[in-house]
């Protein structure tokens, strides 16, 4: 898998990541899931990113023929996932053209918390570097570069988000939840934890430019959609998640 800040046919900021079997991306990990490598989250992206150039063609007619009879005969041939062919003349090189080569995804959620000063940032901020290892893509992650700490944390993925009904994701409105959908000029969040227990309630975001701060839990329950205006609907129109008034689908950050 490669991890893509760019639009297809740009491979300028693409780095492997780490490695998942093809069976996997037929079954739980396909296009829209959420897969857990060892120090990132990221989101498998849309057929229209995949570079097709290295993805083999499966001649099997009886599939092909099932699979035309389910879904019609605009399906002209199955491919497989892109992957560089063993004897290929591209060698082993892990800093070389192979290492572009892959089923491209996107770090989600695009939030990160900083486990040291507890910085709460998108990864468009620019606060998170990712700290790619071409000889271990596995140990992949990103990295909170001007924190307090003798060497760059590593930084961790939020571990909540927003989700409709039909199961479409999005980032969790983290600005306006702690500002009760009122305006801050310069919002800089921190995102702390009070206890080991882990729950909602123990858990405080909080505005470190203007003080605004506020627990978790506010965020769960039948009413957290209409509670200062800071949770808008999050509705499903015409198959696509819009939170706060806003259609997005998954794009590289």
């Amino acid at each position: 898998m490669r991890s893509n800040s760019a639009r297809r046919g740009s491979s300028r900021f693409a780095k492997k990541v780490g490695e998942i079997r093809p069976t996997q991306l037929l079954h739980s990990s396909g296009v829209g899931a959420l897969i857990d490598l060892p120090n990132l989250s990221v989101m498998v992206m849309g057929l229209d990113e995949w570079d097709l150039t290295h993805s083999t063609v499966l001649t099997e007619q009886r599939l092909l023929a099932q699979v035309k009879r389910r879904l019609g005969d605009q399906v002209e041939q199955l491919l497989m996932p892109p992957a560089v062919q063993e004897g290929n003349g591209f060698g082993n090189d892990a800093l070389g053209y192979e290492n572009l080569v892959g089923v491209p995804c996107s770090p989600f959620p695009r939030w990160m918390v900083c486990p040291v000063c507890k910085t709460l940032a998108p990864l468009s901020s620019g606060l998170f570097n990712l700290d790619p290892k071409p000889f271990a893509p596995e140990r992949s992650r990103f990295v909170h570069t001007n924190c307090r700490a003798k060497k760059p944390p590593a930084v961790l993925p939020v571990r909540f988000m927003v989700a409709c009904e039909a199961g479409h994701l999005d980032d969790f409105p983290w600005v306006d939840f702690v500002h009760r959908g009122e305006k801050c000029e310069r919002p800089q969040l921190r995102l702390e934890e009070f206890g080991v227990s882990g729950e909602a309630a123990d858990v405080q975001v909080k505005c470190t430019n203007c003080g605004s701060s506020r627990r978790m839990s506010a965020a769960f329950g039948e009413q957290a959609l209409y509670r200062g205006a800071a949770l808008a609907q999050v509705l499903c129109v015409a198959g696509a998640a819009l939170l706060l008034g806003e259609g997005r689908r998954p794009v590289p950050p």
